[in-house]
């Protein structure tokens, strides 16, 4: 379930292994099942915490004070800890422990969000499709550039519900990967059953939310189902949608339409499948052009300032973490940025070229030198 062999015209094995299919070939430790694709590959703990140090000084260096990992299995958690007790993690770090570890956590009585200021679980991370990139996206249409493009879903319909009612049950906030309409009315479903078997203050998430319809948009509004965007991808895969998407893909992450309707918006990067800098991410979400310049979506582009509160106070909710960061106010961590360039002066096109010049990290000056 949620993968394929590709195979050509004749039947035969081209070698591309979609989603959940990596499982077969790659050489992983973290048996996952068909929770998701499986990227938990072998490595000593040594370079785990090392690689994890190293993103950490990118990070701090791009200007983020916080990141979530979205995709935490047993391997990723040991070697946060082993980073946070040698003093080597670097950023705030959330969590999202994959979906295979439900029953596991149910058991001992545990739900996010549990942790210190530096590293803690926070949502459920669950799958409903594959990837836009990748053609597996579930759509209610077939796309491609021969409508050959169907997509692929990790659970149908029933079996998501039944996932995501216990999670939510058990006290879980959830993150629900899912890109195609298809998808996200499955996954729109199963919040809706598990919000009515038990109504409370939820913020349960869509990862990535790629193509939803306005009675989905109005749905999640109604659900008070927060967006988790990637606009980065409209940049760098923008002419590859146009291409299997044709005019579908200018409804591809309607952020103005879902922001309209009351949606809570949050902007992120996805990395490393797209670039970790915010401002990459923010100069997408305004400018929404692809690599050849093409306009993809463009009366969906979000101002300067929607989108900084979409990557600052709009993220910190979808964490759980708005009473300790996402804003410079009395009795929170300080958190601050300090951009190398005037925002408001510079074309949306450009804000991609500024850097970070300074980061501060809970008031300490984590990146950058003192000094004017």
């Amino acid at each position: 379930a949620g993968g394929q062999l590709v195979r050509d015209a004749d039947g035969r094995l081209t070698g591309l292994c979609l989603d959940a299919a990596m499982n077969l070939v790659l050489p992983v430790v973290v048996d996952i099942g068909s929770h998701g694709p499986n990227f938990h590959t072998e490595g000593p703990l040594e370079e785990l915490v090392d690689a994890v140090d190293l993103a950490g000084t990118a990070f701090l260096a791009a200007g983020l004070t916080t990141v979530c990992d979205a995709q935490v299995t047993r391997r990723e958690l040991r070697a946060y800890r082993a980073a946070a007790d040698d003093g080597r993690l670097r950023v705030r770090t959330v969590c999202m422990p994959l979906s295979h570890q439900l029953e596991e956590y149910l058991s001992i009585g545990l739900a996010g969000p549990f942790g210190d200021d530096r590293l803690r679980v926070g949502a459920m991370k669950i799958y409903a499709d594959g990837s836009l990139i990748g053609g597996t996206a579930a759509f209610e249409v077939p796309y491609g550039e021969r409508g050959e493009l169907h997509g692929s879903l990790y659970w149908q319909p029933d079996q998501l519900r039944e996932l995501v009612v216990r999670a939510h049950l058990g006290g879980w906030q959830v993150g629900i990967h899912a890109q195609g309409d298809r998808a996200i009315g499955n996954a729109l479903d199963a919040i809706e059953s598990a919000i009515s078997a038990e109504p409370r203050e939820h913020r349960h998430r869509l990862e990535h939310a790629g193509y939803p319809t306005a009675e989905q948009i109005r749905r999640m509004a109604r659900l008070g189902v927060i967006t988790v965007n990637q606009p980065r991808y409209l940049h760098d895969s923008g002419d590859e949608f146009l291409t299997r998407l044709g005019s579908r893909a200018h409804g591809l992450q309607p952020l103005r339409d879902e922001l309209a309707a009351g949606v809570t918006v949050v902007l992120s990067s996805d990395s490393d499948v797209a670039s970790y800098r915010p401002l990459d991410q923010i100069a997408s979400a305004i400018a929404r052009q692809t690599r050849s310049g093409a306009p993809i979506g463009s009366e969906q582009g979000l101002t300067l300032d929607e989108a900084l509160l979409a990557y600052t106070i709009d993220a910190a909710f979808a964490l759980r973490l708005e009473e300790r960061i996402g804003s410079i106010e009395p009795g929170k961590l300080a958190d601050v940025v300090v951009i190398d360039g005037d925002l408001q002066a510079t074309p949306a096109a450009d804000i991609g070229s500024l850097d970070a010049w300074k980061t501060f990290l809970a008031g300490r000056l984590v990146h950058g030198t003192d000094g004017p």
